[in-house]
């Protein structure tokens, strides 16, 4: 085996045990009779002979922190596992899991490490490295296959079939999530069978929705003749649990071509091939949330999370949250977790600001309000007499089939009593059907269509009357409909939405059967609505 065919190994993590226990109460001055200490990292994934230090935080009865740098005494569960020195350094010894506990006066506070093996092997040679295979991305075409006749080195690549029409993708996964921490990039070496751009390569997406610590660049230029390319690994320390090694994605251009890959593998490159990176950005966007509730940070795929390096001149996109430190300016208004998603804790608004390794990375804006309505609408005026209702606590009410019919897009519906008046809810919404076939209604003495509605987050909400026709059934010849979209005016607020019926340009009314409701975004809106009704 020559020695450039094997520059880098794979750890195997076998699991994670993550724990976070903080002691506090006692004293250790007169006035610090609520203080605790904490100690960071919580939980940490070594191998055998790495190290990290441990820092022990003291937090203040009057909620100021401090860290504590003398008077902390150290130790290990398991030495044989990690050890840790009389400073707070923690080495991993040998695999396997155990704690180290820090303790100021009566105080303690624990931190996890598991210890991993070094598992060598690259993820692909002449063939995937055991325990991996392809997972591919939903709707690609996919043919791959080890080539004995083209190849980087060795015996054979892995060649990828790109079709005429289409786009073919995916990873290459492990069996069990792996430490890379040890590393700095993936490099792999690459041709086509003619001169192309290749779309995406990098790592971290598990084609099953997991993208927190994804990674790739975009495009590459391949050629006739073998070429290597350089993904680096944003926060290498980040990347031990990472069950994705590699991926692809390409697009079709009208004809079949092939593609090949080879001597992909994790490196540690020194820092005269690999530099630090230079910049990097969160492409963060205002983001609401209702009180208790959680919102996902933007991550991977148009996140527009990115990261630059100088050396070689690598721009990488489409990053995962989890390569940033996320802090929060009001953690008791907004609070971000180690899962990619921030809590809302009390209303208000907070900054959160990101950070990639030592680079500043943007901040964005945290709101946390109401996502559904405190309060009802103002109860209608109208006589009854001058209303047909579907939906109304001032009203009798016309029966309705369903307020929900199959055939819509509708991430969720529930049905809700506000202020004493019957809600529709409707999360996600696409399109929703609104029946009542069974009961049609002729409204040709009418002169407006009437509904309230309450959303969160939606731009514009549509409205379409559908009329069966003189048959009274669907289709037939004689159905009518039309849609009209209404601007949303303001968010969390409850708008009066009055329809003059003069507008449903060449709609009959004498068999109304039907109501669709349509919002913008689309299936991406939650909306509230009551006070359905037909009215002059």
């Amino acid at each position: 085996m020559t020695t450039h065919r094997f520059r880098g190994v794979l750890t195997l993590l076998v699991g994670v045990t993550m724990a976070l226990l903080s002691g506090c109460g006692g004293k250790t001055t007169p006035d610090t009779s609520s203080s605790f200490i904490s100690i960071a990292p919580v939980a940490r994934t070594l191998y055998p002979g790495q190290s990290e230090q441990l820092v022990v935080t003291l937090h203040k009865p009057d909620g100021s922190t401090a860290v504590v740098s003398s008077g902390v005494t150290f130790a290990a569960s398991a030495n044989a596992v990690a050890s840790v020195n009389p400073g707070g350094l923690m080495t991993g010894v040998s695999v396997g899991t155990g704690t180290v506990t820090a303790t100021l006066g009566d105080k303690s506070a624990d931190a996890v490490v598991k210890v991993t093996p070094l598992f060598p092997g690259p993820v692909f040679t002449d063939s995937y490295a055991a325990g991996v295979t392809f997972a591919p991305f939903g709707g690609s075409t996919n043919d791959l296959a080890a080539d004995p006749l083209e190849r980087h080195s060795w015996s054979a690549s892995l060649r990828v079939a790109v079709p005429a029409a289409g786009y073919t993708g995916g990873t290459l996964k492990a069996a069990a999530p792996q430490n890379m921490s040890l590393y700095n990039a993936v490099t792999f070496w690459a041709k086509a069978s003619k001169a192309v751009s290749l779309a995406v390569a990098g790592f971290g997406d598990t084609a099953a929705g997991d993208v927190r610590f994804k990674a790739e660049t975009e495009p590459l230029a391949l050629t006739t003749e073998w070429a290597k390319f350089i993904v680096p690994i944003p926060v290498p320390s980040k990347l031990s649990e990472n069950l994705a090694l590699f991926h692809f994605a390409q697009g079709s251009s009208g004809t079949p071509y092939a593609i090949w890959f080879d001597d992909i593998q994790y490196e540690l490159l020194p820092g005269s091939v690999l530099g630090a990176p230079s910049s990097a950005a969160v492409g963060w966007r205002p983001i609401n949330i209702d009180l208790g509730k959680s919102a996902s940070l933007p991550s991977g795929n148009g996140s527009g999370n990115t990261v630059t390096y100088d050396l070689p001149a690598v721009n990488l996109v489409n990053l995962g949250i989890g390569y940033f430190d996320i802090t929060s300016d009001a953690p008791s208004i907004a609070l971000p977790n180690s899962d990619g998603t921030v809590k809302g804790l009390a209303f208000g608004s907070a900054h959160l600001t990101a950070k990639l390794g030592a680079l500043s990375a943007g901040v964005g804006t945290v709101t946390v309000a109401p996502a559904s309505p405190t309060t009802a609408p103002p109860a209608p005026v109208l006589p009854a007499a001058n209303v047909i209702s579907l939906l109304s606590k001032a009203y009798t009410d016309r029966p309705v089939d369903t307020w929900n019919a199959g055939w819509g897009v509708v991430g969720g519906f529930s049905e809700a009593v506000i202020g004493g008046q019957n809600m529709k809810k409707y999360v996600n919404l696409g399109y929703a059907g609104i029946e009542f076939v069974s009961h049609q209604v002729d409204a040709t003495q009418m002169g407006y269509f009437h509904i309230d509605i309450w959303t969160p987050d939606m731009t514009a909400f549509h409205v379409k009357l559908v009329d069966f026709g003189a048959d009274g059934a669907y289709g037939g010849g004689d159905d009518t409909a039309v849609e009209l979209s209404v601007p949303v005016t303001a968010l969390k607020q409850w708008q009066s939405i009055d329809l003059p019926l003069s507008s449903f340009t060449g709609m009959n009314f004498k068999n109304q059967a039907q109501i669709v409701i349509v919002g913008e975004p689309y299936a991406n809106g939650t909306v509230f609505l009551t006070n359905v009704y037909y009215h002059k």
